[in-house]
């Protein structure tokens, strides 16, 4: 199985021609919004993340190629993507 994984919506960039409707923020309201989004389940926390992450593996997952929003955002994403990298 190979999975594309929609990592977050938060985005820096402000894209007319985004595909995953991606919520446009700043440095300063990116941590505001997405407690926000987490909160109304639009948004994983990191322990979620994790916990899907572990479910690809054990389901023998061939490769995840991370899309979404700007997933160099945020440090959560950031660490999910080295997760990742050294489960391989």
């Amino acid at each position: 199985m190979k999975v594309i994984w929609n990592l977050t919506r938060l985005c820096s960039w402000n894209c007319l021609i985004c595909c995953v409707s991606a919520i446009h923020v700043n440095t300063e309201q990116k941590e505001i919004v997405y407690m926000d989004l987490a909160r109304i389940g639009e948004e994983l926390l990191l322990d979620e993340k994790k916990k899907i992450l572990d479910d690809l593996y054990d389901n023998n997952v061939e490769s995840i190629d991370f899309s979404g929003g700007d997933l160099l955002l945020r440090e959560d994403d950031i660490k999910i993507n080295t997760i990742c990298f050294c489960k391989i």
